[in-house]
């Protein structure tokens, strides 16, 4: 059947609008294939000699397939169409939007561990916030940026970054963000061994959730505060906040922050020689890690599972579950993480 652009856009009006009722019945696949078959009509039947009525359908499709994909934790894809999505918003001088779509790009970027483009997205965004005057935006490409540097190790980078964001959030009020930033800064004062300090930044963090109600932050500081006690050996005080932050995690079904919370107390029971416990407990956190698609955590869950076969004399297990972690470190390019199994593999 032929159709002429006016029917083309008539039926693809109606497909956006279907495929928006089934992303609020949770029918996301479907959503996602009726999308598909829009893009396939669009391509196939008509070209739209009107730019810009072409772009905002295009928008439209792509939209709603990031958000889609997003809802099902398919990353590979929700970053393949929010590439799209960010090329259009440029193209059309839409520089909120992508500023906006830039940071949670970056932010997907950085939760695979692609800290190259998680850093380029990052300074484009604060760019165009800078130039737009965006201060929420300024702040969160600066705490995203102190994130990527804490990452690789570039710790006095990630701290400036970080209190550059922090100074922003107190200036505009944001009590979240200003938490946010405690913890970060909690975990670059662990990461450089001055613990102390850690420990004054991540309850500094954990006061303002509490008294904001931000209950999944409150977990992530009873997680953050767990790792600075693992640090200093206190290991009771570790499991009391793990155990803690875990009951919080399962309460509001925080599924990335459950899996961190069994990865830290999987390292707790190692540390005292429990190493059943700690089997279970990393186990655990792989299963979330694997449910979740969080390839750098998976890594680093086989990674944690290989020390353990290791202290326990098993080499042949330890041997595979560090081969395993090295295989993902290869994949998503983590190179600080691949030079580690290297080095476990080499202590085997």
């Amino acid at each position: 059947m032929n159709m002429n652009v006016k029917e083309v856009i008539q039926v693809i009006s109606i497909g956006l609008i279907v495929a928006g009722f089934l992303l609020k019945s949770r029918r996301f696949l479907r959503a996602i294939e009726l999308c598909k078959e829009c893009l396939f009509i669009l391509k196939d039947r008509a070209v739209i000699k009107d730019q810009k009525l072409s772009t905002s359908v295009y928008k439209g499709i792509y939209c709603t397939m990031w958000k889609a994909c997003g809802l099902i934790n398919d990353k590979t894809n929700a970053i393949r169409y929010g590439e799209k999505l960010l090329q259009i918003c440029h193209e059309r001088g839409e520089r909120l939007a992508e500023c906006r779509l830039s940071i949670f790009l970056a932010e997907m970027y950085f939760h695979q561990a692609k800290y190259i483009e998680a850093k380029k997205l990052s300074e484009k965004a604060l760019l165009i916030s800078n130039e737009i005057g965006d201060r929420k935006g300024q702040a969160c490409c600066h705490g995203n940026l102190g994130a990527v540097y804490r990452s690789v190790g570039e710790y006095a980078k990630a701290r400036e970054h970080i209190e550059e964001s922090l100074v922003i959030q107190k200036e505009i009020g944001d009590r979240k963000g200003e938490a946010c930033c405690y913890g970060d800064l909690g975990a670059v004062y662990r990461s450089v061994g001055e613990y102390e300090k850690a420990r004054e930044h991540v309850e500094k963090s954990l006061s303002i959730q509490k008294e904001i109600g931000d209950r999944k932050g409150e977990a992530a500081s009873y997680t953050n505060l767990g790792s600075v006690y693992i640090s200093v050996g206190e290991y009771e005080k570790a499991k009391e906040h793990l155990q803690k932050s875990i009951a919080i995690q399962k309460e509001i079904g925080d599924r990335n922050g459950e899996a961190a919370s069994y990865t830290n107390l999987g390292i707790v029971y190692k540390s005292v020689g429990e190493y059943e416990k700690a089997m279970e407990h990393l186990q655990k956190s792989l299963a979330i890690q694997k449910e979740i698609g969080d390839r750098n955590g998976e890594a680093a869950s086989y990674t944690n599972l290989g020390t353990v076969y290791r202290s326990v004399g098993e080499y042949e297990k330890a041997t595979e579950h560090l081969q395993k972690s090295l295989a993902i470190q290869k994949e998503i390019g983590d190179r600080n993480g691949e030079a580690a199994s290297y080095t476990n593999l080499g202590t085997v």
